[in-house]
């Protein structure tokens, strides 16, 4: 999307329909919190990472901001 001149891509990261699967933990997880904040982190840990390394090999890194935000910013 940005080699073809998208401005603003938002990705999000949430529960995503109760398949009992890693993205189904919402980070708003109060109870058990530490248990559920490792599931969330490690859910987003490795894609954020590619996504990284993709823009690097691409040349654009250095011209486009990433921001990351939790649940409270």
């Amino acid at each position: 999307m940005v080699e073809r001149g998208g401005r603003f891509i938002q990705i999000y990261a949430g529960t995503n329909g109760g398949g009992g699967g890693v993205a189904d933990v919402p980070w708003d997880g109060h109870s058990d919190i530490g248990l559920n904040h490792r599931i969330a982190a490690k859910s987003v840990d490795q894609p954020i990472g590619a996504l990284l390394s993709d823009l690097k090999a691409r040349g654009l890194l250095d011209s486009t901001l990433v921001v990351w935000g939790g649940e409270f910013g």
